[in-house]
């Protein structure tokens, strides 16, 4: 992630749910302003608030998936796992917060741990739930 070209959704990302592929978008521009945070001392006080803001809504967001998931009856053992993943996810951002990064900005390491785990959350952990969702309410 050298270039500082905001991060584009792609539709392949969108699962059909529309308040979680709302909030989705809103996590990229979250990260998208995460990677547009200067660096330097002064601007590492501004991208751990950024961090904190991005926990936060995180947390938001995954309560949002598995209040989902709960509702459509996605099997405990998949759901558990699921929140597993969501629980890590937040630890190694918040781990990231907190530890230098050989010279790069905060805020860049973690956008770019992000970025990587949502592109690759989303289709393919994310679609599941989705995918059990469409078999249910085929049935």
């Amino acid at each position: 992630m050298e270039d500082r070209e905001p991060l584009a959704w792609k539709a392949e990302y969108a699962l059909g749910v529309p308040e979680v592929d709302r909030q989705h978008q809103e996590l990229f521009r979250i990260i998208n302003r995460l990677r547009q945070t200067p660096a330097g001392a002064p601007a590492e006080h501004a991208a751990k608030r950024a961090i904190e803001g991005l926990v936060h809504y995180a947390r938001y967001h995954f309560s949002t998936e598995e209040a989902f998931m709960l509702d459509i009856g996605y099997p405990d053992a998949d759901l558990q796992a699921h929140n597993g993943q969501h629980q890590e996810f937040v630890r190694k951002v918040e781990d990231l917060g907190r530890i230098e990064h050989e010279g790069r900005p905060v805020a860049e390491a973690v956008a770019e741990f992000v970025y990587q785990w949502f592109t690759q959350h989303i289709p393919v952990f994310d679609r599941g739930y989705v995918e059990a969702y469409r078999r249910r309410k085929d049935a």
